[in-house]
């Protein structure tokens, strides 16, 4: 956590190790995964605070070597009193090429935050609801630049001709894979690694994320191997997406360590993931039941007339 009133004196060895925001960020925030943790989610109602004049840093920092930009370097170096004694420190050659990553959500919030606290205490401003607000508006900042995974008409295999039987078949072979995505064990898993990262911060406790990566990425080329009525597509590409960022929010999770922010935003798109891929079971339901499609108690696709219960 940032102090409340001095800048800090030395340099920071590992600038990503933020870890703290991460953990100040998964329960201040009002996402499901909180209330999942027994964790009781903090609402701000304060007024929004406006960083938009921080987007330009001139009454902070000057452009020391005339390149027309004013870089988070220069502002560092004009803020920070490093003091008199000789550093030390080693450089950490990852953190530096993270901070470099154009693709790191953490390195673009660090450079902003640090941005944002000079400026605010420059101004006076400075104090716990400020500080809260800024969080908050700076996340979602880097929430906004991640791009989702989609699908378009050229990425699955669409049936030439379309029968009830083929239809049937469609909805036999979708069922027991939108099942085996959400599974009641490998979500407590999943859930109960998350926490104890958040605790421990060790990356062993992220293993089980990662394999659980694979099992998810594993199901969805099958969905997407998967001959399509063409009927059937819209709802196809819905589902593929709802999984896929079930997929890709377990990717950013399990490389915590090297960008937290973006696996704290993908938290959140975890925990909304799980709904949506569970109520395609009911929008599928209305798909079958518009075509007069039938299933037995022998049908794989008994779901659709069951509704979705988890496996383990």
């Amino acid at each position: 956590m940032l102090p409340e009133t001095d800048l800090p004196q030395k340099p920071i060895s590992k600038p990503l190790v933020i870890v703290g925001i991460l953990v100040l960020l998964l329960t201040s925030t009002t996402f499901i995964p909180a209330s999942w943790f027994g964790i009781t989610p903090v609402i701000y109602k304060n007024t929004p605070l406006n960083l938009t004049d921080i987007t330009t840093p001139e009454n902070i920092a000057k452009d020391t070597n005339k390149d027309g930009i004013i870089s988070w370097q220069e502002v560092i170096n004009q803020n920070v009193d490093f003091g008199t004694s000789t550093n030390t420190a080693t450089i950490d050659e990852q953190a530096i090429a993270q901070l470099n990553d154009p693709n790191n959500l953490t390195a673009s919030f660090s450079k902003n935050l640090y941005l944002a606290y000079t400026y605010l205490q420059k101004t006076g401003t400075w104090d716990e609801t400020v500080k809260q607000n800024m969080l908050q508006q700076l996340i979602a900042q880097e929430s906004a630049k991640i791009v989702p995974t989609t699908y378009s008409l050229r990425e699955i295999t669409i049936a030439s001709t379309e029968t009830k039987e083929s239809i049937k078949k469609y909805g036999n072979a979708i069922a027991p894979l939108i099942n085996a995505t959400i599974n009641e064990k490998y979500l407590a898993n999943d859930f109960g690694s998350i926490n104890s990262f958040t605790q421990t911060q060790k990356e062993s406790d992220l293993v089980s994320i990662l394999d659980d990566k694979k099992r998810v990425d594993s199901l969805l080329q099958k969905i997407l191997a998967i001959s399509v009525p063409p009927s059937a597509v819209p709802y196809h590409i819905l589902l593929l997406e709802r999984i896929a960022l079930y997929r890709d929010s377990l990717t950013a999770i399990g490389n915590a360590p090297n960008d937290p922010i973006r696996a704290t935003i993908a938290i959140e798109n975890f925990g909304n993931a799980i709904p949506l891929i569970i109520k395609m079971v009911p929008q599928l339901s209305s798909y079958f039941n518009m075509k007069n499609i039938v299933f037995s108690a022998q049908d794989t696709g008994y779901v659709f007339t069951t509704g979705y219960t988890t496996t383990k």
